[in-house]
């Protein structure tokens, strides 16, 4: 865990300096920092807690690290902590299109997780060439280390660092989360909303349908749960 003294000097503080920083000098300094970062120096210091009662900054802390714009909780501070305790993703933040992850998951709750699928297949055909080796980088390469492999294997020569960042933004977890978001939410999986039974079932009453379900969830709350998981987890979840 980082120190309050390790904080201050990363950011070239010392204890005398913190009297002579304006409030708004703070709120720049405090966008840099992570919530637990911040929430250790407001313990400490008494102009630094004014800040941390300030629901503003954290409303404005939430929008530019998670890309959220309500409250998940009673406060925006308390919200802002959620969503670092969850390891949020950042829904403000752009793919390989220019989309923002906030735009792409709304696309995809509009059109399904295919569209995804298809929007990675289109990005990694320079990298893979046929479809059956696009499935290998987007299903069963976890990590740099296995993407390179396949490289290795299929390609007879490793991928350029360009390359490589190239894949991995791809492949981001951002875009992970959002598939699995997506999947789960229109009924994939044994997570809530449930999917539709269709013929007949031998365990109880079943119901047809769990559409009226699916309208009752906000599809944020599996985000910032499936934001939580390990990448392969979430592979076990996504496909």
């Amino acid at each position: 865990m980082t120190s309050v003294s390790e904080i201050l000097a990363r950011l070239n503080l010392s204890n005398r300096d913190l009297n002579n920083i304006s409030l708004s000098q703070l709120r720049t300094i405090f966008q840099d920092l992570t919530v637990k970062e911040i929430s250790s120096l407001c313990a400490v210091n008494r102009r630094f807690n004014t800040l941390c009662k300030d629901e503003s900054f954290w409303r404005n802390k939430v929008s530019g690290d998670y890309g959220i714009k309500k409250k998940y909780g009673d406060t925006w501070r308390e919200t802002a902590i959620t969503m670092y305790e969850v390891n949020m993703i950042n829904l403000g933040a752009k793919w390989t299109n220019g989309k923002t992850y906030r735009e792409i998951l709304n696309d995809a709750l509009q059109n399904g997780s295919g569209s995804i699928i298809r929007a990675q297949t289109l990005y990694l055909l320079p990298y893979a060439k046929y479809q059956p080796a696009i499935n290998d980088i987007l299903f069963d390469a976890l990590d740099e280390k296995e993407i390179q492999d396949f490289a290795n294997s299929f390609l007879h020569k490793p991928y350029t660092d360009e390359e490589l960042n190239s894949i991995l933004l791809v492949k981001s977890n951002e875009i992970d989360v959002i598939y699995t978001t997506v999947r789960i939410y229109k009924g994939k999986g044994l997570y809530l909303p449930g999917v539709t039974i269709r013929g007949t079932t031998t365990t109880g009453d079943a119901l047809l349908s769990y559409d009226f379900l699916r309208k009752m969830i906000d599809p944020i709350i599996y985000v910032m749960q499936f934001s939580s998981f390990s990448a392969e987890r979430l592979a076990k979840v996504s496909y």
